[in-house]
């Protein structure tokens, strides 16, 4: 009898932490992107009374006899469905429509790896220390970065700065069927205010085993262009279907910082050339390296103007920038000549963001917006720029990641390879501007499993009152 009383204050135990589970899903009833929980119960271990046998010649077989000692809490598992839409009219508030998370965390300059099975090199951070999240609750503070309601850094694929090529011609100049030796040229003019020596990019078909139909495209860059080694080099891989050569009248070329040789990593639009999501003004894509999002910062270089005789200024996109201008400096009577000095060649002043980032000012964007597949936009003096891509992370198995509070979760264990893509790549959806996720926790449902816990907690306690009775009959026996 003494067993059914423990049996009974394990029932007690266990319905007690879900009616815990229960009432903290109906607190977060309103809280944005908020997952419900569910309790599980699993019966503990049994007492064998009498084992099972096999049948024989004299008897039949025998099934075991067990008398268990209650229940247990098996686990508390976050249900992870996509909540409702409410709709806030904040260009920066976002929501994922699908399955991912945002990746959130504190500055780092280098960024972070792009896999959980990849390790940081140099300054880089791993993708684990950052935070996930599915609330995007998302705004610019007062140097224009990118975060989120807890002043923790928005992380996705920042802007950085490419070079526009022009298309030459085509060898052979006709345009029938593209062979092995076709090629076409696409030049980069000189530009004496920028700094800009002129380079010639050659883009050549990769053809399939048959030599029947071409697969993609290399760009390779001539002997020295681009500060390139001698040889022609491969700087970027195009995939056949994103981009056409022979309609294009020109083509952004990435810089050489990051893998950029990859062509799932971006794709080129196919009747400009240009890559997909640029600023309509400037020469400006984004990176495949995991780093936080950020305005624009502008930089007013002292004593220096440009060959307009206006203050010169210069636009870093990001800390890891870098810009060439060509400076003036006025003389006695005002009037303009090349400047000179340390680390100036033919008034040519490079100028790194490293240096002069934490110095510029954030410039005043208007029309922010988040695209659906994460392109974070904004116009400033008549252009449109694109500050970066907000990333998310794809994780496999999403109830594995461990609770933080604050709508945050971290990467724990049995996670399964986090990767951080594009919104809509791999098993993450994509994402809607101007709305945020409600929760997932459905009223009525915790009703009802209120109301069957509080009846298997009362039965559990009845189950302790007639042991109890029983005991007592046991211990008058010998009154009577």
């Amino acid at each position: 009898m003494v067993k059914s009383m423990f049996a009974a204050v394990a029932g007690l135990k266990t319905h007690m932490s879900k009616l815990d589970v229960i009432g903290n899903n109906i607190a977060n009833v309103n809280t944005y992107g908020y997952k419900k929980e569910r309790a599980a119960f699993a019966d503990t271990y049994y007492a064998t009374s009498k084992a099972a046998s096999e049948a024989n010649g004299v008897q039949g077989g025998a099934n075991p006899s067990q008398i268990g000692y209650g229940v247990q809490m098996a686990g508390v598992n976050n249900i992870m469905t996509t909540g409702g839409n409410a709709i806030t009219d904040n260009p920066t508030d976002v929501m994922i429509t699908g399955n991912g998370f945002f990746l959130v965390g504190g500055y780092n300059k280098d960024g972070y790896t792009k896999s959980s099975s990849e390790t940081g090199t140099g300054g880089m951070g791993s993708l684990t220390s950052l935070s996930f999240t599915r609330v995007g609750i998302f705004n610019f503070d007062g140097q224009g970065n990118f975060v989120d309601g807890n002043a923790n850094y928005v992380y996705g694929f920042s802007s950085v700065r490419g070079t526009k090529a022009l298309f030459e011609g085509r060898t052979p100049a006709d345009t029938g069927d593209v062979t092995a030796d076709t090629a076409w040229t696409f030049k980069v003019p000189a530009d004496a205010d920028a700094g800009i020596t002129e380079a010639t990019y050659t883009v050549k078909p990769v053809m399939s085993v048959d030599g029947k139909s071409v697969t993609g495209y290399t760009v390779t860059a001539a002997a020295g262009a681009g500060g390139g080694a001698a040889g022609d080099t491969v700087v970027m891989n195009l995939k056949a279907g994103d981009f056409d050569p022979d309609k294009a009248d020109a083509l952004y070329l990435l810089p050489g910082q990051g893998d950029f040789t990859d062509p799932n990593l971006y794709k080129v639009d196919q009747n400009t050339g240009y890559v997909i999501n640029i600023g309509s003004g400037t020469a400006v894509t984004t990176t495949d390296q995991l780093n936080t999002i950020q305005q624009p910062r502008k930089y007013s270089i002292d004593g220096y103007y440009d060959k307009d005789g206006n203050p010169l200024e210069v636009l870093f996109f990001s800390e890891n920038d870098r810009v060439k201008v060509k400076a003036y400096t006025k003389d006695q009577d005002g009037k303009l000549q090349l400047a000179t000095g340390d680390g100036i060649t033919d008034g040519v002043m490079t100028l790194t963001g490293d240096q002069y980032w934490n110095s510029s000012i954030a410039v005043k964007m208007s029309n922010i917006s988040i695209g659906s597949d994460g392109t974070v936009s904004g116009v400033y003096n008549d252009k449109l720029y694109t500050m970066g891509k907000v990333a998310l992370a794809d994780v496999p198995n999403p109830t594995a990641l461990e609770n933080q509070g604050n709508n945050y979760y971290m990467a724990r264990a049995n996670t399964g390879v986090i990767d951080a893509v594009n919104p809509g790549e791999g098993s993450t959806g994509g994402l809607k501007g101007g709305t945020l996720e409600l929760s997932n926790v459905d009223v009525s449902t915790e009703f009802t499993d209120m109301i069957t816990t509080q009846r298997g907690f009362q039965a559990n306690s009845r189950i302790i009152t007639v042991t109890d009775g029983m005991l007592e009959e046991l211990v008058n026996l010998k009154r009577s």
